[in-house]
């Protein structure tokens, strides 16, 4: 069902209370979405960070589910990844789901930098469908920076091994390596103009043409096509932006999709009546057009996503096509989102 709440959006996903920052852990399998996100179930605010879930089947109506990673002795559950163990390793099913997340240790209250915990790479393990998570219990890499985090992990068939991207600290990013998931080997550490947290790596067709390109892409929706050989990311174009305002952060897209790339990113709305803040974006396909000699980012809703929008869309909600500008959905209580037809801009307002 849709959200119908006075002041809750009514097809962006949100918390049934709390706080939600980050996707996380986003895998399709068995024709369902996965949806983890950063969550604090106690509070309308940041803190208590833990892994809330809800899942779909059409990426716009959301069940809401038990939050699955929680605080622990090491530390609190920040940003990370899922995938579907394809290649049958750790000793489980290929049908389990495995996730790498980030624990960021509690800070030591007046001491400084130095003094402090390193945060920590971990992984977990679901055998139900992705209902219940556990952690395996160990660092699968050796930190590199004291607050390293976010890992999206995928398998890169050419180079027959698992890579993790990952964010170090300031502008710089590193590639790691594995043929087993246990043990991940630095490949590559390098600096992104602008690059800042919340790390992937997706490669995309070339619209009408036979070429493929691979895109670093950041957590403020700073993105860099380029090439990718298993080993280093190579920029071959300079710096892009995805949005033009502030309010999208931390996307992150599914694995498990096949050759659709489906993102979504947290929102950061205010709190509304108490109840809930953030929330998730509609989902974005991913491709990318040539334009003045550069490759430029596409961003369009699922056709059957919009197909959903414009059925369930009345009076109150106000769907409307526009000419040949756009496509645009005012959302009750909600934000307001333009893409153009050929999905190269992309507008999100707070409304």
């Amino acid at each position: 069902m849709g959200n119908n709440q006075v002041n809750r959006p009514r097809w962006h996903m949100t918390a049934e209370y709390g706080w939600i920052n980050d996707p996380n852990g986003l895998v399709f399998h068995d024709g369902i979405y996965e949806v983890y996100y950063q969550h604090n179930p106690k509070d309308v605010v940041w803190g208590n960070m833990t892994w809330g879930h809800q899942r779909t089947r059409d990426l716009v109506h959301f069940e809401k589910l038990e939050p699955v990673l929680f605080p622990d002795e090491f530390g609190t559950m920040f940003s990370g990844c899922g995938i579907i163990n394809e290649q049958g390793l750790l000793g489980l099913p290929r049908d389990a789901l495995i996730f790498f997340y980030t624990v960021a240790p509690e800070p030591k209250k007046g001491k400084p930098m130095e003094e402090q915990d390193w945060f920590s790479i971990r992984c977990a393990y679901s055998l139900d469908g992705g209902m219940t998570l556990v952690k395996t219990g160990k660092p699968v890499l050796e930190s590199l920076a004291i607050s390293n985090r976010d890992p999206k992990v995928f398998y890169h068939e050419p180079s027959g091994a698992y890579i993790m991207v990952l964010w170090i600290e300031n502008h710089d990013v590193a590639v790691f390596r594995s043929k087993d998931l246990l043990h991940f080997e630095l490949s590559a550490k390098f600096e992104l103009e602008g690059a800042f947290e919340c790390p992937d790596l997706f490669e995309l067709p070339v619209e009408g043409t036979d070429e493929k390109k691979w895109v670093f892409w950041a957590g403020d929706g700073s993105y860099y096509v380029g090439e990718f050989d298993g080993y280093i990311f190579t920029q071959t174009q300079p710096r892009r932006k995805a949005y033009e305002t502030k309010l999208p952060y931390a996307a992150q897209t599914f694995s498990g999709t096949g050759k659709e790339v489906i993102s979504l990113s947290w929102l950061r709305t205010e709190c509304r009546q108490n109840q809930f803040t953030g929330m998730l974006s509609l989902p974005r396909v991913l491709g990318l057009v040539i334009r003045d000699g550069a490759c430029v980012l596409t961003q369009k809703l699922p056709e059957s996503v919009r197909e959903i929008l414009l059925q369930e869309s009345g009076a109150d909600s106000e769907a409307v096509i526009h000419q040949q500008d756009g496509f645009e959905i005012v959302l009750d209580h909600g934000i307001e989102e333009k893409t153009s037809l050929d999905g190269t801009k992309l507008i999100i307002n707070e409304i």
